[in-house]
């Protein structure tokens, strides 16, 4: 295991809607504040934000929701570089290693969970049928959504106005320990 240290909450999410429009089946609005402590010894930080922010999850393509859903497993890590993203309280290149750390951290768990048994010993038996090995198939998985964020994400990075990412700032209160 990683010597990654993470505590947090997992919030409650529903639907978002713009006013009247039809749900798209992607935007969730989490409707009470979580909390996530990150030291992975060499950056350490603590973020709360409350109800009411915005989220896509994971922006995965469709075509590879079968394999990454933006929801599943690293909803965790899908939620941290959402405001990482949002607040750019740290440079982009570090919100994304921390999101690929925090998938690396989500699958030890998972990957030790296997040993006790449970859901995640059930998943690990469909995807060793499918990949052979399971450590080697969640390392496949979670650097493939990583380079597709380093590739693709700058231009949500880009396009957050100063005035878009002060009213995220509002939201969330960021506390960073250490670079």
């Amino acid at each position: 295991m990683s010597k990654l240290k993470i505590t947090a909450t997992i919030p409650a999410m529903k639907p978002y809607c713009y006013c009247w429009e039809k749900w798209d089946g992607k935007t969730w609005i989490t409707t009470e504040e979580f909390s996530v402590s990150y030291d992975d010894g060499k950056v350490a930080f603590k973020i709360t934000v409350g109800p009411g922010f915005i989220t896509d999850g994971g922006s995965v393509p469709k075509p590879l929701h079968d394999r990454i859903g933006p929801l599943g497993m690293y909803l965790l890590a899908f939620l941290v570089h959402d405001v990482l993203y949002g607040c750019k309280h740290l440079d982009r290149e570090i919100a994304d290693w921390i999101l690929l750390e925090i998938m690396d951290y989500l699958d030890d768990i998972a990957y030790d969970s296997t040993v006790k048994g449970g859901w995640f010993s059930r998943q690990k038996e469909k995807i060793d049928r499918l990949a052979g090995k399971y450590s080697g198939y969640s390392w496949f998985k979670r650097n493939a959504a990583w380079r597709l964020v380093r590739r693709l994400g700058g231009a949500a990075w880009d396009t957050k106005s100063p005035v878009k990412v002060a009213l995220i700032r509002k939201q969330i209160q960021f506390e960073l320990i250490k670079t």
